[in-house]
């Protein structure tokens, strides 16, 4: 049984432990796989943002122009340039029509060279706009940065229709204002609590504005399509990449440790189920094998001396009687063995039934002992009773409590070698009525007195290797006990003795028996 017992659990350990080994290597394995996955799909969300960013500013700018486009009439140019209601947008800006460029009044005349310039050197992109225009496709176009006395200007390009006839469009902003006025709000928007948001010149790395304080690296920089010397940066505000992969990864490994434990605890219950349902098996194979050494005996004799009665090799009187008396004992016993396995029967199917009335722990005790001491006797004990001081009323299942008693009488029998000697004693005090059974035998091994009240459990000593017993009577005491809610208890030392002692609630009412 020992030897199964070690296959089967380590069959279980293989069954477990090959498979959680091999997923707790695949997940280590594949940990820099996963935390470039989860840089990847960050990046790719950061990237989605600066991308409304981007295209927020551009569909904002193109409506406004847009809006201009409609108050446009005629093809006069400076009422084209008094009209056009998009300047305030613009720090200086110019129209260019029938191959002539026009600046309003206000322009400094460094601005309009610097401008001419532009033109002339984008025409290319002035000729790809009007194209655009051509089918239906508006488009503003970065065409380089003016610097005048320090402040950088952002040259944007479009083509607009008047009057029929096409209109180029030339402005200068300034950066840095139209964020605060007009991206601001929305930059804000888009990060949350979640991210900060800068922007810097890419020759400079001076950021000259972000959403809050800065507390990490910028994580993802993109272009912006209308400012293409700037850079839009996003970082997270709480934490860095690498704490971020550091916590997926920390969270990982947690789950995997309250994985591996969970499968450990089940593979320890397993074990254990395992091992029990084997010990169970052996002590069911112990008990049929006890139970039917039991039975034989008596039937042995029985039929023995029935035989020899019946052939009438017996003449003496004497030696009839005595036989007789034989095969009464043993047909008694017989039956003991047969009750004491229908009891159990019942109690574990749950049909036992027990009929309470009162009863005096002393009286029924004495009568006990009435009953039960010619067998002591034949068994050469000398046994002494010690009852209790005062009556000792309690409310029982008399043949159930005398069962329980006869047991543990058979037991300190069974287990009391050459010390033929068992004390009973009863006895009140505060509420509490116990009966005690003493015997001198052999004695329980400390660590197996939990163990003793199993079903078919039988102490695995040499002491006792060659006592007759199937293991059921402690664990069908326990169940009369527990059934009048009473309580059994046990105190031992191995090759002193053992003392059993029923505790019962003291009753005082009226018997209701009289």
């Amino acid at each position: 049984m020992a030897g199964t017992s070690k296959k089967l659990s380590l069959i279980v350990l293989i069954t477990i432990l090959i498979p959680l080994g091999v997923y707790l290597t695949f997940e280590i394995t594949t940990m820099n796989q996963n935390e470039e996955i989860i840089q990847s799909v960050y990046e790719t969300q950061i990237e989605s943002v600066l991308f409304s960013v981007n295209q927020y500013s551009n569909d904002y700018l193109s409506s406004r122009l847009s809006q201009a486009q409609k108050s446009l009439t005629g093809e006069d140019p400076a009422y084209l340039l008094d009209s056009f209601q998009a300047r305030k947008f613009f720090q200086y800006f110019a129209i260019h029509m029938n191959d002539s460029s026009y600046f309003h009044e206000e322009t400094p005349a460094n601005i309009q060279t610097k401008i001419l310039e532009v033109i002339e050197s984008q025409r290319n992109v002035m000729e790809q706009l009007e194209a655009y225009l051509e089918v239906g496709y508006q488009k503003i176009e970065p065409v380089g940065l003016i610097e005048e006395k320090g402040i950088l200007y952002q040259c944007l390009m479009m083509t607009l229709k008047s009057g029929g006839k096409s209109i180029t469009f030339l402005g200068l902003l300034e950066p840095l204002p139209f964020v605060e006025e007009v991206l601001s709000p929305k930059m804000q928007e888009i990060a949350k609590e979640e991210m900060v948001l800068s922007l810097q010149y890419k020759e400079n790395p001076e950021i000259i504005y972000q959403t809050d304080t800065l507390r990490n690296e910028i994580f993802v920089t993109s272009e912006m399509w209308l400012f293409p010397d700037l850079l839009v940066g996003a970082s997270p505000k709480i934490f860095t990449m690498q704490q971020l992969v550091d916590d997926r990864l920390h969270a990982n490994l947690v789950a995997l440790g309250l994985l591996s434990t969970l499968l450990i605890l089940g593979l320890t219950l397993i074990i254990r189920n395992v091992n029990r349902e084997i010990r169970l098996a052996k002590t069911k194979s112990d008990f049929v094998s006890n139970i039917s050494h039991e039975l034989r005996t008596p039937l042995a004799l029985i039929s023995m001396f029935a035989e020899t009665l019946m052939l009438k090799r017996v003449d003496s009187e004497e030696k009839k009687e005595e036989y007789y008396g034989i095969m009464y004992k043993e047909t008694n016993r017989l039956t003991n063995i047969v009750n004491r396995i229908l009891n159990f029967s019942q109690i574990e199917a749950g049909t036992r039934k027990y009929q309470f009335s009162f009863h005096d722990a002393n009286s029924l005790v004495e009568e006990l002992l009435r009953d039960y001491s010619y067998h002591l006797e034949q068994k050469g004990f000398e046994f002494e009773f010690v009852p209790a001081s005062k009556s000792a009323l309690i409310s029982c299942d008399r043949e159930a409590i005398y069962e329980a008693i006869v047991n543990l009488l058979d037991n300190a029998i069974k287990y009391s070698n050459d010390q033929n000697k068992i004390v009973l004693a009863v006895e009140s005090v505060n509420n509490k009525v116990s009966i005690s059974i003493t015997d001198f035998g052999i004695g329980i091994p400390e660590d197996r007195l939990e163990q003793i009240f199993e079903k078919f459990y039988r102490v695995g000593s040499s002491d006792i290797h060659n006592t007759k017993g199937a293991g059921l009577g402690l664990s069908i005491i326990q169940h009369i006990i527990h059934a009048h809610d009473a309580e059994i208890g046990v105190e031992s030392k191995k090759g002193k003795g053992s003392t059993f002692t029923l505790t019962f609630n003291e009753s005082h009412g009226e018997d209701p028996s009289s």
